[in-house]
């Protein structure tokens, strides 16, 4: 995903466009909704505001099923998370400012290693202990 970000030219935080392509990804390969834009042909089916109404609550619910175990449902991401905010809130820097979002990513993507890291040992030591 984060190969695609760079591809496609996509700016602002990486947790917010990771979420805008796992549900694009969700909606094009796990739905209906491609079909439903062309249901009776091209030009005759659903618009895509339809379509993307019709298949919401499908994206919804298997977005949510994937974030079990993920980084999002840990209470040190959680922290990390509010430790960033509250860190930008004591620097007066602006959200939008490019500087800030590329630390900010950088922090991200560092956190994340770790948190992978430590998943992967975890499972492993599961596994061994079966």
């Amino acid at each position: 995903m984060v190969e695609r970000v760079r591809r496609g030219g996509h700016f602002g935080r990486l947790g917010e466009i990771a979420g805008l392509l796992v549900d694009t990804m969700i909606r094009h390969e796990m739905t209906d909704y491609d079909r439903l834009l062309r249901i009776n042909g091209s030009g005759h089916g659903l618009t895509r505001e339809e379509a993307r109404m019709v298949v919401a609550a499908e994206v919804r619910d298997t977005a949510a099923a994937w974030r079990q175990g993920s980084p999002e449902a840990d209470q040190a991401y959680a922290e990390f998370r509010r430790a960033v905010a509250k860190r930008r809130q004591k620097t007066g820097r602006r959200k939008d400012n490019p500087g800030v979002i590329a630390n900010e990513n950088a922090d991200v993507a560092t956190f994340l290693e770790g948190w992978l890291a430590r998943q992967t040992v975890q499972k492993a030591d599961e596994r061994a202990s079966v």
